[in-house]
């Protein structure tokens, strides 16, 4: 692996043999594993990636929405295998979001709803409510038991119950009090949501009653378009202006430190995570980049 200052190449490793993962090396946060353009079926023929514009993971799964053909793709792994798993029309903006009994979150926007796909690929529920105009991003509530759904026309974020009813709806304000530009994407921890704002391209941080904490990113950041926290609390951020990843380490002092980690992506749309793995949806390559995430060195530049 050559790193060049901070930028990491990723290597095109497209239908080669899964491998064991490598560790991390010193000054490198994301680790480059493979480029997954396509993978056998269960029948043993190989399926070509069209169009991923949505990704998301856990543990050795990992589920990709294929605009490019209109179809959920579920990869595991362990077994180097891509399976169809549910098909609908994609809006290019969709957003997934798995958890550990095996089921999918799919943001409709078109039709004002998430769909909660189980585990064989059946429509199990229909998340919808007249608060929710047109979903943009989903988020697991780490306090547990509940979904929490970006609404983009509204820019609010709703709570639903795992029965799919609404149970609360947040207001994100800035330090004037006036709610944000743009909302895309989000991410949450017990006491903060994380709103990634398109318009004044920075992470706008509020506590869980909307209220506001801070900003970042908005020196480093250009065309932000994705986000993800990753296991160690670090935001991760993807810039479709020159496909680098962003990560952000905020301190104990309330500011955020960042690196710059550049591959090979021809048009980043999304990412996803699980455990200590990233994947990078690339609509450009038609392919997602599997990236182990490593602890962060001390190279992180102050923003």
């Amino acid at each position: 692996m050559r790193l060049a200052g901070l930028m990491l190449l990723l290597p095109v490793l497209a239908g080669c043999t899964v491998a064991a993962p490598p560790a991390g090396d010193d000054g490198a946060p994301l680790v480059p594993w493979r480029t997954l353009q396509g993978a056998p079926d269960t029948q043993g023929r190989f399926v070509q990636l069209g169009q991923p514009v949505a990704v998301a993971g856990w543990q050795d799964r990992i589920f990709i929405a294929d605009a490019g053909r209109n179809r959920i793709y579920r990869y595991d792994r362990v077994a180097d295998r891509l399976e169809p798993f549910y098909q609908l029309h994609l809006a290019p903006d969709a957003r997934l979001l798995s958890n550990a009994a095996g089921e999918l979150y799919v943001t409709d926007p078109d039709n004002r709803q998430v769909l909660r796909i189980d585990g064989q690929g059946r429509v199990a529920d229909r998340y919808r409510d007249f608060n929710l105009n047109r979903p943009l991003a989903l988020a697991d509530d780490p306090r547990g038991g509940r979904l929490l759904v970006l609404d983009g026309p509204f820019q609010q974020v709703l709570a639903f119950n795992r029965l799919g009813r609404l149970e609360s709806i947040v207001h994100p304000r800035d330090e004037s009090g006036q709610p944000p530009g743009n909302l895309i994407d989000m991410a949450a921890d017990r006491d903060h949501l994380y709103l990634l704002d398109g318009a004044r391209r920075e992470v706008l941080v509020v506590d869980r009653q909307g209220r506001f904490v801070r900003r970042f990113g908005a020196s480093r950041l250009r065309q932000p378009i994705a986000m993800v926290r990753d296991s160690y609390g670090r935001i991760l951020v993807a810039d479709a202006f020159d496909n680098r990843i962003w990560i952000f380490l905020p301190s104990r002092a309330g500011d955020a430190r960042a690196v710059s980690v550049g591959t090979a992506g021809a048009q980043i749309r999304d990412l996803g995570q699980a455990e200590s793995w990233l994947f990078v949806a690339d609509a450009g390559m038609g392919a997602v980049h599997i990236l182990r995430i490593a602890p962060l060195s001390a190279t992180g530049a102050a923003p």
